[in-house]
Order: structure tokens, then sequence, then C-alpha cells
């Protein structure tokens, strides 16, 4: 299993701040292959959760440039 990061902005979101079909689609096919989807953004995680696509069950999200990190799975730090 390989581990892939990304950003949110200027990344995975469109200029319009949403994640596009084709992102999720592909989002989707590394977490089909097996890969852990994470993102590292400096936003809060107020701000973060309405990015995610929606099948968005096991992400790591980085928040605040890499300082903080909660468990959206289980729904805190």
């Amino acid at each position: 299993m390989k581990k892939i990061v990304s950003d949110l902005d200027g990344t995975l979101l469109s200029s319009q701040k949403n994640i596009t079909e084709t992102s999720i689609q592909q989002i989707n096919r590394c977490r089909d292959a097996g890969h852990q989807v994470m993102i590292a953004t400096a936003r809060p995680p107020r701000n973060t959760l309405d990015r995610l696509p929606v099948n968005w069950h096991d992400g790591i999200v980085v928040c605040y440039n890499p300082s903080f990190a909660p468990d959206f799975v289980k729904k805190h730090p």
C-alpha cells in the first residue's frame, strides 16, 4: 500500500473551490487499488470537511499547515 498525499487549494480544488468528478474518480481508483489517499492543507478542519469527496470514510487530513491532524473517521483529534 502506498500513501498518496495531496493539497486541496490549487491541486484538487477547481477554480469554483470544489473537487471535480475527474479528481474524485482518480481518488477512488487509488483507494480501490489499496492505496491510502490523504489531504494536507493549511485550512482548519471546519473549512476542510465540506470540500472532501462524498465517500471519504477512511481519509486522513492534515490541517493547519501540518500542525494539526484530526481523525475525521473517529470525529476527534
